[in-house]
């Protein structure tokens, strides 16, 4: 499994450091007097490849964002004599409570939870 998370994070990022170190030689061989087409070229190609492996990257990384809405309240194992709570916005849950002891009143005021009523900031 660490194989496998360095193969997928170091490899690409290898990649992109080496295309990017490549482009800062050809730009300081062609700017060292000489001025070859061919070297102005492959400036210019590695500037795409850099731009298109950096691309690639972010795509990979917004595209393994998790998709879950943010939740409002979440409480799991509480032990606790009251709660009192209010103004909560969410996209998705408003408020849960899993595995909790109150021994005195739980009060909730002003809960708008559900996709048509995301979070203010």
């Amino acid at each position: 499994m660490v194989s496998s998370a360095i193969a997928r994070i170091a490899a690409p990022t290898a990649a992109t450091a080496l295309v990017t170190t490549a482009l800062a030689i050809a730009i300081n061989l062609a700017t060292d007097g000489e001025h070859s087409p061919w070297l102005w070229a492959g400036v210019g190609a590695l500037t795409l490849t850099s731009f298109a492996l950096s691309m690639w990257l972010h795509h990979r990384q917004n595209g393994s964002a998790p998709t879950e809405p943010a939740r409002g309240l979440v409480l799991t194992d509480v032990e606790a004599a009251g709660m009192e709570t209010g103004n909560i916005r969410s996209e998705a849950t408003g408020a849960e409570i899993r595995k909790s002891t109150f021994t005195r009143d739980l009060k909730f005021g002003d809960i708008t939870a559900g996709p048509e009523h995301p979070p203010t900031p």
